[in-house]
């Protein structure tokens, strides 16, 4: 009966110290399953969820570039809306006939002047190498690894789509010609800002709801892998006690064997 008392203690030994190794892993890496042997369900699941968190941080840096594109295109935007109120102001100057034909020359080159800042903003305006107002053009953001995307349409915005190409306040007539065609230019401009409005509060409310879906998906991972630092304190306790108490009574077992063993010698 001592035997089997020695040899049951010496298994529950064993099996003390395997608990508190694992105990003491789980507490000194902060991971509950830094193991795929110590929960294959679980690491299978935090997995899944690992990928959905990146997902998202990849997402939110694809949208924060996203805005700051739109912040660029509204830059070049507002200059052209600014050059086109100017162009606008010397149209009405010019068709006054208190004019000479020296000073419309004057303004008609100050205008050309005007008309080639359009197209510079136009041909050169760039976000990561990307033209902006060059053509239209659609653009894709990747929200998250779900596949849901957001798209930003930029219109090409040079003299030409402005529907300006050879503009011209040389004469009075000319610059009463040109007033609706300044107008229709600084609505198409006005338009393109509208939508870069619209875009950048959608991109900021997508961020929003991606930010809150990540912080509930971390949550989660947590506390699938996060150690429970108080419990595996108590695991560790209670095994250290049974270890110590297999190791007295395996001492003593040793003890009373070295004693049968004196009488036979």
């Amino acid at each position: 009966m001592r035997l089997q008392s020695f040899s049951y203690s010496m298994a529950r030994y064993d099996q003390n110290n395997l608990k508190a190794k694992k105990s003491m892993e789980k507490i000194s890496t902060g991971s509950q399953i830094s193991r795929a042997s110590q929960n294959p369900a679980n690491v299978a699941i935090s997995e899944t969820i690992r990928a959905q968190v990146r997902g998202l941080e990849r997402g939110q840096r694809n949208l924060q570039d996203g805005l700051s594109l739109l912040s660029a295109a509204d830059e070049g935007l507002n200059h052209v809306t600014k050059q086109l109120h100017r162009g606008y102001e010397l149209a009405v100057m010019s068709a006054n006939d208190t004019l000479t034909d020296g000073d419309r020359k004057s303004a008609q080159k100050e205008l050309d002047e005007i008309m080639d800042s359009i197209n510079d903003t136009a041909e050169y305006l760039e976000f990561n190498t990307i033209n902006l107002f060059g053509n239209d053009k659609v653009l894709h953001l990747a929200g998250s690894a779900s596949g849901k995307s957001l798209s930003i349409d930029l219109e090409k915005l040079n003299v030409d789509a402005l529907g300006l190409t050879g503009a011209s306040i040389e004469t009075s007539d000319d610059a009463r010609a040109l007033f609706p065609k300044i107008q229709d230019a600084v609505l198409q401009t006005t338009h393109q800002l509208t939508k870069i409005g619209s875009y950048y509060e959608t991109i900021e409310h997508e961020m929003e709801r991606n930010s809150v879906l990540g912080e509930n998906l971390t949550k989660g991972l947590s506390k699938i892998e996060d150690t429970q630092v108080g419990r595996e304190v108590i695991e560790l306790a209670i095994a250290g006690i049974r270890q110590q108490a297999d190791h007295l009574f395996i001492h003593d077992t040793n003890e009373l064997a070295k004693g049968v063993l004196a009488i036979f010698k």
